[in-house]
């Protein structure tokens, strides 16, 4: 059961549109109330956030983030600039998405700061399964302050 009163509030940074159907087919029906944002680049994501703050917007709860948009270096600019935002926008937790399961990939998505690194799924299902696990472990799992009580 979700502990949260308000809705939940995804932002997905995911540059390519198949991608981005599946992902959001698989909220449609794990996650039917969440709010999802999707933006495309680097400086979409980092826009949005800065707009949330400057206009006293709803922080997403929590950030996926495509590693390859088109090349991995794109998020890891990424990253990293979220983790430079002011608070409480650079404690947003920030899920890694990627397809690639190469050691070095997810090694430097820790270093860089992500929060969680995850190998994106193949199939419906699987990406059904993977919501509900994302589900259960940040919102009914973590225990977090909201991101209110962080300015």
């Amino acid at each position: 059961m979700n502990r949260h009163k308000q809705p939940i509030r995804l932002l997905v940074v995911d540059d390519q549109d198949d991608q981005w159907h599946l992902i959001e087919w698989a909220f449609r029906q794990g996650l039917p109330t969440a709010h999802i944002t999707r933006v495309t680049t680097h400086s979409e994501a980092v826009s949005y956030l800065t707009d949330c703050l400057a206009q006293g917007w709803n922080f997403p709860d929590l950030v996926l983030l495509d590693l390859y948009m088109p090349k991995r270096q794109d998020g890891w600019q990424t990253l990293e600039a979220i983790r430079t935002l002011p608070v409480p926008l650079d404690r947003i937790p920030v899920v890694m998405l990627s397809s690639s399961d190469e050691p070095d990939d997810i090694r430097e998505a820790y270093e860089h700061g992500c929060s969680s690194y995850m190998i994106k799924p193949t199939t419906q299902l699987e990406w059904l399964n993977y919501f509900q696990a994302l589900q259960t472990y940040w919102w009914d799992t973590v225990s977090a302050p909201p991101m209110s009580h962080l300015i």
